[in-house]
């Protein structure tokens, strides 16, 4: 070879190498970039949770409920509960929207933010009266929303939360957790109503069979439950699904 061709060899290799390099940082700096967003983000939806929880949550008397529901419907109409699950960031309010899609990415507020809001399926009927009705929230990395509901895959943490809390205008209710598992979104697992109450203990049966946790709680078929349901981490497409019964607080 000469070292004419050579040093052309030499001269593209370098502006090669140089194109490499700024292209490498201009990766790095877009990924770096996106980091710093993603946290602005989560910051900024975190920080607007704790600014409903200080407007809604009272001191709680005998007199009066311990969420101003009148307080979150000037803030948005769309709230139709709160959820709770003591000694846990659960601390949220629940909207239904006209679809599934909305407040997958949308605040309580109306801002766009990936943690979005926990909801309703629009399918479901008036809250609590079909035989199950869904509650979806994001699996956030920075332990919000419904992160931290996988945790029931151990016994332990079932052991310490037995119950949840979820308060609306006109009662409180208990969720008492019945089963959980992780289930692939591939394949169709929710049903709102069944054909029969017989089909519809055999399918939450089926469920708590199949449950990573043993609850103390007990299943009778004219029973309503609910299905707080987030995204896992176990493989693409799954979906961790907590089963719980529903009562009335203080039903007389």
């Amino acid at each position: 070879m000469s070292k004419k061709n050579k040093r052309k060899i030499d001269k593209r290799f370098k502006i090669a190498l140089l194109f490499f390099l700024i292209a490498a940082i201009l990766i790095s700096g877009f990924n770096a970039y996106m980091i710093i967003q993603s946290a602005k983000e989560y910051d900024k939806g975190t920080d607007t949770y704790s600014d409903i929880q200080q407007i809604a949550i009272k001191e709680n008397t005998e007199e009066e409920k311990r969420i101003d529901f009148d307080a979150l419907k000037q803030v948005n109409d769309d709230i139709v509960g709160w959820i709770t699950l003591n000694d846990t960031v659960i601390d949220y309010p629940v909207v239904k929207g006209e679809d599934n899609e909305y407040y997958l990415h949308h605040l309580y507020t109306g801002e766009w933010n990936s943690l979005g809001t926990l909801f309703v399926d629009f399918r479901n009927r008036e809250l609590f009266t079909d035989q199950i009705t869904a509650i979806y929230g994001h699996s956030m990395l920075n332990g919000s929303m419904f992160f931290i509901l996988e945790r029931y895959k151990r016994q332990s943490f079932y052991e310490e939360h037995k119950e949840i809390i979820f308060e609306t205008p006109e009662k409180t209710y208990v969720l008492k957790p019945l089963a959980g598992k992780v289930v692939d979104a591939k394949i169709p697992f929710l049903q709102f109503n069944f054909d029969s109450e017989d089909e519809y203990a055999s399918f939450i049966n089926d469920m708590i069979r199949t449950s990573s946790f043993k609850s103390e709680a007990s299943f009778e078929g004219k029973d309503k439950t609910v299905m707080l349901i987030k995204c896992s981490a176990d493989y693409e497409d799954a979906r961790y699904i907590l089963l719980c019964k529903i009562e009335e607080l203080n039903k007389e």
